[in-house]
């Protein structure tokens, strides 16, 4: 009986010494978001407030806390800092939904003077860059195209359809479309 005492009070150390590590670690990565706990794809230089960086993930508005949005300029920022009436687009460059919703809205560009829309995609910069060229998005003011890490999408909306559209005021979602949606349905919800 002796023999196994050593042993299992030894497996009992390493074992809560794991459990320490392991929480203390987990703790210092969720409880503060900062430049260490967003990855940054190549070049890009995340542009995280301070005041932003300690908002709990339950924060006063509804923009998604922790989808950091890489522009085409490499920057990065958090959805959550985004300020006033904004729509967020989820889309896939070669998705023919997203390809004619695309269309729909750069035909009704006047109906989104004062939103600012935020179209976000999993591709890669120069897909979505191609993308925006094609369908004269990059020539409007009051559009940014964004990559995102689908996995921060899916974190942050689930596992949606392409395209699917989030209306927010003020940081409250007021509406959102998943799925092609057609744009008289979009413009009655602005």
């Amino acid at each position: 009986m002796k023999k196994f005492v050593l042993p299992i009070a030894l497996f009992l150390v390493v074992a809560i010494a794991a459990f320490y590590f392991i929480h203390e670690n987990v703790k210092e990565k969720t409880t503060f978001l900062d430049e260490r706990s967003v990855p940054k794809p190549e070049g890009a230089n995340p542009v995280i407030p301070k005041e932003k960086a300690a908002l709990p993930a339950d924060s006063l508005h509804d923009l998604p806390p922790l989808l950091p949005l890489t522009k085409l300029d490499s920057t990065t920022v958090l959805a959550n800092t985004l300020l006033g009436k904004t729509i967020l687009i989820v889309f896939l460059p070669d998705c023919d939904h997203c390809q004619r919703e695309a269309a729909q809205i750069r035909k009704h560009i006047s109906a989104f003077e004062k939103y600012s829309l935020w179209f976000i995609s999993s591709a890669n910069l120069a897909e979505i860059k191609q993308f925006g060229e094609k369908y004269k998005l990059l020539e409007q003011a009051n559009i940014s195209l964004a990559h995102s890490e689908q996995a921060y999408i899916n974190d942050s909306f689930g596992y949606i359809p392409t395209p699917s559209l989030y209306i927010y005021s003020n940081g409250h979602r007021i509406k959102d479309f998943k799925g092609e949606t057609d744009i008289k349905t979009i413009l009655a919800a602005l």
